[in-house]
């Protein structure tokens, strides 16, 4: 294994956007475009929306989620407090562990992640009332 591992710009410029998910490093079950980095102990990656997305509202119990807003805008709702974050680009923010969440995404809109530990371990969680509500809202200006 080389002891720098590089993955170049327009490797990565030609695999994201159109709406994707990949993955720069982490031990992946699923093909993607873009050649990865294989690391057990971290994931990398960008999302990149196209559209307005609302995600799987969903929980990690064990990794910990940073992420970077590169471009748009996205607002995350604490599906525990319903604390709404509204988050555009520059904005850095961290999830906690077993924190279950909410996610509108606007279009455009691209994410730098990490995850850590690495490892699927999403797990799906249902709207209340309230949560539903706001999803049917749509996106404020």
């Amino acid at each position: 294994m080389p002891q720098v591992s590089v993955i170049r710009a327009s490797d990565i410029d030609a695999a994201v956007g159109g709406g994707s998910r990949q993955y720069l490093t982490g031990t992946l079950a699923r093909a993607q475009a873009l050649a990865h980095i294989e690391d057990a102990e971290l994931e990398a990656g960008f999302s990149d929306y196209d559209v307005d997305t609302v995600d799987q509202p969903h929980m990690h119990p064990r990794a910990r989620e940073y992420q970077l807003v590169l471009r748009g805008r996205l607002l995350i709702r604490e599906l525990a407090t319903g604390v709404v974050h509204d988050l555009r680009a520059g904005d850095f923010y961290v999830i906690e562990r077993n924190t279950a969440y909410a996610q509108k995404v606007y279009a455009h809109t691209r994410v730098f992640f990490f995850k850590n530990p690495a490892g699927n371990d999403k797990v799906a969680v249902e709207l209340d009332a309230a949560a539903k509500e706001w999803v049917a809202e749509g996106w404020p200006e």
